[in-house]
């Protein structure tokens, strides 16, 4: 796409918070999409961070950031490092995950508590009680979600948890303190809420486990980017570090080598391991006049190229392959 080469394009990546799965990217890929200004959007769901390319004429970070929250999610910041924004979306994974895993251990003793109900004699509000802990602070996220995504004009997994939670929990509440509206043999069903709370948060615990290592194998992959390039000034080969390099310069690359900056190729012939930013495990030829990608991997031959993006222009995602 030509607009990509467009100097007065901007890049940015966000961290973003309260996503949790492929309907909350599209929601945002989508919703970002349409506002006037926003050029590409990208959303990296294990790293949970957005990247995005621009027209600053046009649009302001400010109006990006607010587009986001209007989505029903969070902005953490929006900056040009993608290396800063994975920290700041790892750190908040890590949070979440021990957010779960406080409330998954709660909502399991609350349950363990309402269950000895059917054996032993339990002052029946005090389990109501353990019940409403479990619904209320246990569950406050799904509620959450609930309200946020209903705000949007959507609907996820926290709307199904959060109203069949919320009607079991209430029915309960108007049968206990009006029994006279109950059916026969009706009762509140406290262990039901209390369970459903459990087995939800375990399954988000787990999953934030593995977002959080997914997300830290992202982030020592920009860690692994290189650190210095090959140079050609007048026919001979400089190291020099990375951040040096302008637009403009040739630089040498040998196989088994990281590409350093972004760039277009002007000699010879090899692979390009390109998984890192496309996911892609078959590497792409690459010749004159292809692209090249910071911190891509050169596999088999010799290349030449010339840097096109360097410092805060890298690219933050591959073009897609047609």
């Amino acid at each position: 796409m030509n607009s990509l080469a467009d100097e007065n394009l901007k890049k940015a990546v966000i961290p973003l918070g309260g996503v949790h799965c492929a309907s909350c990217v599209s929601r945002i890929e989508n919703g970002l999409g349409t506002v006037p200004g926003m050029k590409r959007v990208s959303v990296n769901l294990p790293s949970r961070t957005a990247f995005i390319l621009y027209d600053p004429a046009v649009l302001k970070p400010a109006e990006i950031t607010a587009r986001i929250e209007e989505l029903g999610y969070k902005a953490l910041g929006i900056m040009e490092s993608p290396a800063k924004a994975e920290n700041i979306a790892t750190a908040g994974l890590e949070k979440e995950k021990r957010t779960f895993q406080k409330k998954f251990l709660v909502a399991l003793a609350l349950t363990g508590y309402t269950l000895l109900e059917s054996v032993a004699d339990l002052p029946p509000y005090s389990v109501m009680a353990a019940a409403a802990l479990a619904w209320g602070w246990c569950g406050s996220h799904f509620h959450t979600g609930f309200l946020r995504a209903f705000k949007a004009g959507t609907a996820d997994m926290n709307t199904l948890v959060s109203l069949s939670t919320s009607v079991t929990f209430f029915y309960g509440l108007l049968i206990t303190f009006l029994p006279s509206l109950a059916a026969a043999h009706q009762h509140a069903q406290w262990h039901e809420v209390a369970m459903l709370v459990t087995f939800i948060n375990f399954g988000r615990w787990l999953e934030a486990r593995s977002k959080s290592k997914a997300a830290e194998a992202v982030s020592g992959l920009f860690k692994m980017a290189p650190k210095t390039a090959r140079r050609l000034k007048n026919g001979v080969e400089e190291v020099v570090p990375a951040e040096s390099i302008l637009p403009g310069d040739a630089i040498s690359l040998r196989p088994g080598e990281q590409v350093p900056v972004d760039g277009t190729v002007t000699g010879g012939f090899s692979s390009v391991d390109e998984a890192l930013l496309t996911g892609e495990p078959v590497p792409q030829d690459k010749a004159a006049g292809a692209k090249l990608y910071a911190g891509t991997v050169n596999k088999t031959g010799a290349l030449e190229f010339t840097a096109t993006g360097v410092g805060s222009e890298l690219r933050l995602t591959a073009e897609p392959t047609v």
